[in-house]
């Protein structure tokens, strides 16, 4: 694999430069997340899964999925994503995250989209996390469905979804502890907090949830 990248054409980094460029620059922050998820992601996410990543925003539990109706990722990254038949998106070729991760992208006028892997390891635990908790806040509309006021991974509604990938939620409870193995303990984040969050007590709606999800396999 090295010896291969070694031999890709010289004019390559310029073209992942130009592409990266002609994302609007208020699209620059989700952007970024979306090509950090997509570096790092423990398996291939679904493009509803790497959506819903991309429209968290760590630590603030309210998270709205008709959000990821504004970030098309295939659209935004033309030429440096594929997408399966399965809806499962990945990065094009491995010389784009070879580009992403290189000291080379510093260098031109993309250093934005630089990533480094235990920032984005960082990140990707901190929106799992998120989405996690996010199954502990009432939702009104459940009320309504006669579903009890909070989400319940248990139900055929939920169990739809995690078998569909049409969240982040199956993701988040299988992998967000092996994104947190990769962080510096001593890093100043939100990460602790969020970790705390979740484990401190067995009986709250979202722990049930994740336990539900991880241990009963609700796929």
């Amino acid at each position: 694999m090295e010896n291969a990248l070694q031999t890709l054409p010289p004019g390559l980094d310029e073209t992942y430069e130009r592409i990266l460029l002609q994302i609007p620059r208020v699209q620059w922050p989700k952007a970024l997340t979306a090509l950090e998820i997509l570096a790092f992601a423990k398996i291939p996410l679904t493009v509803h899964e790497v959506s819903d990543a991309v429209v968290a925003v760590p630590g603030c539990k309210k998270f709205y999925p008709e959000d990821r109706l504004f970030f098309d990722i295939v659209q935004i990254f033309p030429t440096l994503v594929s997408e399966t038949t399965t809806s499962e998106v990945t990065l094009a070729h491995a010389s784009v995250k070879d580009y992403l991760t290189s000291d080379r992208i510093l260098q031109g006028r993309a250093a934005f989209f630089a990533i480094k892997q235990e920032t984005a390891d960082l990140h990707i635990a901190e929106i799992c996390l998120t989405h996690l908790l996010s199954l502990d806040e009432p939702d009104p509309w459940l009320t309504d469905m006669g579903s009890g006021s909070y989400p319940d991974c248990r139900s055929t509604w939920w169990q739809d979804q995690l078998a569909n990938r049409e969240n982040l939620l199956y993701y988040s409870a299988h992998y967000w502890f092996r994104h947190c193995k990769m962080v510096c303990p001593e890093r100043p984040s939100m990460l602790r907090s969020l970790c705390l969050n979740l484990l401190r007590d067995g009986n709250r709606p979202v722990f049930l949830n994740w336990h539900t999800i991880v241990e009963e396999q609700v796929w």
